[in-house]
């Protein structure tokens, strides 16, 4: 997702966010760094409940079948999220018309740099996720 975004405005990501400080900074351009950095958090989520999911389902453990329902409920929701938010930007890039050069301005100023969305792989299925039934979890 960030190379579209970085082919829809014809500039790395730096130097988008550096534009994007300024009050002349295009809707667009707004709107497409706002989505990527919500689909950032989604995946920030992900990679949390996936985790505890692992830890939750390690060998030697006794899964409690509720916490893995409320997982599971979990990344179907980010799931949801994500695909919401990579079709936003998506359907954002495609009514743009193709960039004109602009000038690169520079990313002085900026108190930390832009986090980087991962999105150039979708988020596994989550099929390959699902925790084992409650009636055969204790069975490995």
């Amino acid at each position: 997702m960030d190379r579209a975004i970085q082919d829809a405005f014809g500039q790395p990501l730096d130097a988008l966010h550096a534009q994007a400080t300024h009050d002349t900074t295009r809707p667009a351009l707004r709107q497409a760094l706002e989505m990527r950095s919500f689909l950032a958090v989604v995946e920030e989520q992900y990679d949390q409940v996936r985790a505890r999911i692992h830890q939750t389902t390690a060998p030697g453990t006794a899964p409690n079948p509720e916490d893995l329902a409320f997982a599971i409920q979990w990344l179907l929701a980010i799931h949801h999220a994500h695909t919401t938010y990579t079709g936003a930007i998506t359907s954002l890039l495609r009514t743009m018309p193709p960039h004109q050069a602009t000038p690169v301005l520079s990313p002085r100023g900026l108190d930390k740099p832009p986090r980087s969305a991962r999105t150039t792989e979708p988020l596994p299925a989550l099929s390959a996720l699902e925790a084992p039934s409650p009636r055969t979890a204790h069975i490995r």
